[in-house]
């Protein structure tokens, strides 16, 4: 399998016993934020009001991407 995904087995049995980061437990709370919300109010939301929610509702800090429209 790692032949077919161009990886060497060293890295993918290292990926695989990697420790999760803060960062990635954070992404991880603001993924199921946004899923609930998203679920509760039936999919309306767009990119910047889910933003506005997010740092107004929760202690997550989150702002649009270098490649989202909005630039502040």
């Amino acid at each position: 399998m790692c032949n077919y995904v161009g990886i060497s087995r060293a890295a993918y049995y290292k990926w695989t016993h990697r420790a999760v980061t803060a960062h990635e437990l954070e992404n991880d709370a603001i993924l199921n934020y946004i899923i609930a919300r998203e679920e509760a109010q039936n999919y309306i939301y767009g990119v910047r009001t889910m933003t506005m929610y997010i740092n107004t509702e929760n202690a997550l800090p989150c702002k649009p991407g270098p490649s989202s429209a909005y630039h502040a």
